[in-house]
């Protein structure tokens, strides 16, 4: 478990804080606030996600056997777990919640605009 940036609890589980993003925060189940890692881990989780997996698909080549391509889950699952470990929890910001659930909300509405107007588009060329 990590520590809650806010409370300094240990309420935090490694997958939780890996996973964490400023738009999807790990929230503490002690005091209720939110918290993430670094953006600069997502963009390091990123690059050595693209580049376990390059090295597993040149290895199975390489080597002429489908086993290289075991790189791929067990390197991302030990780059999670490093990056769970390296990057601090920082609080997050209310706004960037705030302005995701704003998102999500009129992305739903979007779509549900263009189901519409897609069963009708099917219904008016069935005619």
């Amino acid at each position: 478990m990590h520590r809650c940036p806010h409370c300094s609890a240990d309420t935090v589980s490694a997958f939780r804080k890996a996973m964490s993003t400023p738009f999807a925060p790990a929230v503490c189940s002690h005091c209720d606030k939110a918290s993430h890692v670094s953006a600069w881990s997502g963009l390091l989780a990123m690059l050595a996600a693209e580049g376990v997996m390059l090295l597993g698909i040149v290895v199975a080549i390489v080597s002429d056997s489908l086993y290289g391509l075991l790189a791929i889950p067990l390197g991302l699952v030990a780059m999670m777990g490093l990056l769970g470990w390296i990057f601090p929890l920082v609080p997050a910001r209310r706004e960037v919640r705030d302005i995701r659930r704003t998102v999500v909300w009129l992305t739903g509405i979007l779509v549900l605009l263009a189901a519409i107007a897609a069963v009708l588009a099917i219904l008016v060329m069935r005619g």
